[in-house]
């Protein structure tokens, strides 16, 4: 599970600095605004870090267009949104880490790229 046990005393220790980090790292993640847009360049989603959509714009353009491509256009925007935000999220918790293994953290992460986090 830990390497040794200094490393859990250690983890115990630095708990309260810790929880004071995720504190402090959550509000820089609903600070962080996320700008992508989709492949054809006609719809773009604004999204705060952790994943909330702010807004959706769109080209002039797409109101000529049909609702399938505007649809389509709308969830490849708002899916680069999202996997910006699993990126952030994810660094964030290796930073929170220190870079030390913690039991399960390797399927969460993986779980967190997938979108299977539940």
């Amino acid at each position: 599970m830990f390497k040794n046990l200094t490393q859990l005393a250690q983890m115990m220790k630095n708990l309260g600095s810790l929880q004071d980090r995720v504190k402090e790292h959550a509000q820089r993640l609903k600070r962080t605004r996320i700008d992508r847009a989709s492949p054809c360049r006609r719809v773009a989603v604004v999204m705060n870090g952790v994943g909330q959509v702010e807004s959706i714009q769109f080209h002039e353009q797409v109101v000529l267009e049909d609702r399938e491509a505007v649809a389509l256009a709308v969830t490849q925007a708002i899916n680069a949104a999202i996997d910006q935000a699993r990126s952030l999220h994810m660094d964030t918790v290796k930073d929170l880490t220190g870079g030390m293994e913690v039991p399960g953290m390797d399927t969460w992460m993986e779980e967190l790229k997938k979108g299977t986090v539940g």
